[in-house]
C-alpha cells in the first residue's frame, strides 16, 4: 500500500473495497478507507488552498485530526467547507466476503462500525456467501478447482462447463 500524502497524486479513488467480516479484516479496510479519505481529500482541490495544503503535509491518518487542525486554525471557513464537501462527495462502496447466508446483522454491525470510523456514508453492495465447499477442498488439501466438489452458488450449467474446460486443459 502507497504512503498517503500530498507528495504522492499519482494516488487514486478506488471504486470497490472487498474484505470478510472477521475483526482483523474490518480493522485493516477501516485504516485503508481512512487513507483513501484523506487522498480523496487532497483531490478534491484541497492544494488550491495554501493553508490547507500546508495541514495536510502532516500525513494524516483520521480526518478527525485534520478537523482539529483546522478548528486551531481562525478564520479557515474555506478548509473546513473543501473538508466537508470532500467528505460528502466520499462514499465508499464495500462488498463483504465470506458471509453466511442471511447474516443480515452482520452487515448491519460492518456497516454501522464502518460510517462511525470514517464520518462518512458507506455503500454496502452486499456480500459473497460462505462457500464450505471451497473450506472443505481446503482442508483435505485439493485444488477446488479440479477436485469434483462444486459449490452450490454456482449454476449447473456453469458448473459443467467449468468441470470440462478444467479436464480439457489438463
Amino acid at each position: 500500500m502507497q504512503r498517503c500524502s500530498s507528495r504522492n497524486p499519482q494516488a487514486a479513488d478506488f471504486q470497490l473495497a472487498l474484505a470478510t467480516a472477521d475483526l482483523s479484516a474490518i480493522t485493516a479496510l477501516i485504516s485503508f478507507l481512512k487513507k483513501v479519505q484523506i487522498q480523496h481529500i487532497i483531490n478534491s482541490g484541497a492544494e488550491k488552498n495554501y493553508r490547507l495544503a500546508e495541514l495536510l503535509r502532516n500525513e494524516y491518518t483520521q480526518v478527525s485530526d485534520l478537523y482539529n487542525d483546522i478548528e486551531k486554525m481562525v478564520g479557515e471557513l474555506e478548509s473546513r467547507r473543501i473538508v466537508q464537501d470532500a467528505l460528502r462527495e466520499f462514499q465508499p462502496e464495500v462488498a463483504l466476503n465470506r458471509v453466511e447466508a442471511g447474516d443480515l446483522a452482520q452487515i448491519q454491525r460492518v456497516n454501522k462500525n464502518l460510517m462511525r470510523q470514517l464520518q462518512s456514508k458507506t455503500i454496502m453492495l452486499g456480500t459473497i456467501p460462505e462457500d464450505h465447499s471451497v473450506t472443505e477442498c481446503r482442508r483435505r488439501g485439493q485444488n477446488y478447482l479440479f477436485s469434483g466438489v462444486f459449490s452450490t452458488h454456482l449454476a449447473p450449467s456453469y458448473t459443467l462447463e467449468l468441470d470440462l474446460k478444467g479436464l480439457k486443459s489438463l
